[in-house]
């Protein structure tokens, strides 16, 4: 077959996707404001950053919250909703880059949060 390798399975279905955001909000107006002065010496109108990156609010973590426990949260929350229990999960598949430790890596922090068997993999 040309082009990209295909690999089917059987018995595999994607039913449920959820995702928790941060709490602290920062939006392009709070950013503008801050740089009003500057913005003003150089005679650049406001929503300048809404207009040149299409970007009205960016997220971070506030003290206390972290990527790794909005992930377990997120993950705890597919699972509900799709109703399946973690008992029945066989792979994780976790692709994130943001994390506060070298290692473990997420998907292991994800695997031991959610109370996947040992038998999954990750």
């Amino acid at each position: 077959m040309p082009g990209n390798a295909t690999t089917r399975f059987d018995d595999v279905a994607l039913v449920s996707v959820a995702s928790v955001l941060p709490s602290r909000v920062t939006t392009s107006d709070d950013i503008e404001d801050r740089l009003a002065p500057a913005l003003h010496r150089l005679k650049l109108k406001p929503g300048l950053l809404r207009r040149v990156a299409g970007v009205n609010e960016r997220r971070n973590w506030a003290d206390g919250e972290s990527s790794d426990e909005a992930t377990i949260a997120a993950g705890k929350q597919a699972l509900a909703e799709a109703g399946v229990d973690p008992s029945e999960i066989g792979l994780i598949i976790n692709t994130s880059v943001t994390r506060k430790h070298l290692e473990p890596s997420v998907a292991v922090r994800l695997h031991h949060g959610l109370g996947l068997p040992s038998s999954a993999i990750n």
